[in-house]
């Protein structure tokens, strides 16, 4: 059962290299990602079909990334886009450092949740 805020969910596991976590509108989801062959995790906003949506957010590159207290990779395809952020340096086998970086995982889901749940509902709010 998954808890990171708000009701418990139980999600069927999957051998996927990423986990999906709702943010409060089906416009958009949080997503963690395990990338073994770049050695890095991440934590991005995905957004399928909704080039508005996207383009309200890069209007607010600047305070979104200021709040976040880091750069992002804003990535723009024909179908979806993505707003990321990188670790890099993961080693999966480094049993020191696993519990420090999937801390990280729980701070950023927590962090996008805020940031990015509040300028969704305020887009969705506008439209």
């Amino acid at each position: 059962m998954v808890q990171l805020w708000g009701e418990a969910h139980r999600h069927t596991p999957k051998p996927q290299h990423w986990y999906n976590f709702s943010i409060g509108s089906s416009e958009a989801h949080r997503a963690l990602r395990i990338n073994t062959r770049e050695n890095e995790l991440s934590c991005e906003i995905y957004i399928n079909k909704n080039k508005d949506l996207y383009n309200f957010l890069m209007d607010k590159k600047e305070d979104i990334e200021t709040e976040l207290n880091s750069s992002l990779d804003w990535i723009e395809a024909s179908k979806a886009t993505r707003i990321v952020q990188r670790l890099p340096n993961f080693d999966l086998d480094n049993d020191e450092n696993i519990e420090k970086d999937f801390d990280w995982f729980i701070e950023r889901a927590t962090i996008f949740h805020r940031v990015f749940g509040k300028l969704i509902k305020l887009y969705k709010n506008q439209n």
